[in-house]
């Protein structure tokens, strides 16, 4: 958490707000249909800043998505909960290697 820590507090402040204003701009829900293979979404069921009606919504509009949502995680739910988060991600690794795109 310290690497993390230090990272954060490094970032300059007008970065920060600057890809923050960029990415409320964002509005990609309409061209998700698009993606054609199979996609992944994982997010901490707490997460403010990527919330998991967000989620859900872009797991509604990619046709071969599956959802997870990870218990007691926030934003950064690879680190929060490394071992659901690792395990769902090797099971759907697993999962699509064994198909034919």
């Amino acid at each position: 958490m310290d690497v993390i820590r230090r990272h954060i507090l490094a970032t300059p402040v007008d970065g920060y707000v600057g890809c923050s204003e960029a990415i409320r701009g964002l509005n990609y829900l309409d061209r998700l249909s698009e993606i054609k293979v199979p996609t992944l979404i994982m997010v901490g069921e707490d997460d403010p800043g990527t919330p998991v009606d967000a989620s859900q919504a872009m797991h509604d509009r990619i046709p071969q998505s599956k959802l997870v949502v990870l218990p007691s995680a926030a934003h950064l739910s690879n680190i929060e909960q490394t071992q659901g988060f690792n395990h769902a991600l090797m099971v759907f690794l697993t999962d699509v290697s064994t198909l034919s795109i």
